[in-house]
């Protein structure tokens, strides 16, 4: 026997309504009880479709983190396309979401059983994307994950401490990286 038909429409007004509402408060005051309200719909309903408040926040962060493979075709094009991932990365942790993704993190917490590591586990991939790149043409592996996880840090971290970078400073932050894995060991 078929079950009902997911609605389609519905999963979209929820996940704008989470959207929304975490921009509002941010993730710790995020609520699944008040997003029901929001939409008008019982609890029950959200849980079907997502078990947790991380399963549903992972969905979220699907639309705000974008992972792509498409790695630049020579080393010319490294400079403009690392700029381009960093000030992705510097525009998101702007954000309330990026904020609230990067209090989570630094937390280390999972009050609710997995919102850290949902976020870790999304998150891997962008980090997966910038050492393809740099690994890609030619940098060090063992200093390639020093530098990205450097420069990741710098992002996110600054985030939380003291608010976003400038969206400018994603030139002069690639810029950092490129001369980092160009280096002499010391």
């Amino acid at each position: 026997m078929a079950g009902r038909r997911r609605d389609l429409e519905l999963d979209e007004r929820i996940l704008g309504a989470a959207h929304d509402l975490l921009h509002l408060y941010g993730y710790r005051a995020f609520g699944i009880a008040e997003l029901a309200n929001h939409v008008g719909v019982a609890r029950t309903t959200i849980y079907d479709r997502w078990p947790t408040k991380a399963a549903l926040l992972d969905h979220v962060l699907s639309r705000l983190v974008p992972v792509t493979d498409q790695l630049p075709a020579s080393a010319e094009d490294l400079p403009a396309r690392l700029t381009e991932l960093l000030a992705q990365d510097i525009e998101l942790a702007a954000t309330p979401e990026g904020r609230a993704i990067a209090q989570v993190l630094l937390s280390d917490q999972d009050a609710d059983g997995g919102e850290a590591e949902a976020l870790r586990a999304r998150l891997e991939g962008r980090r997966q994307l910038y050492r393809n790149l740099l690994l890609g043409h030619g940098a060090p592996p063992a200093r390639t994950e020093r530098v990205v996880d450097l420069a990741l840090s710098l992002v996110w971290g600054r985030a939380v401490l003291l608010g976003s970078l400038p969206l400018a400073s994603a030139d002069e932050l690639a810029s950092m990286v490129l001369s980092m894995l160009r280096a002499p060991e010391a």
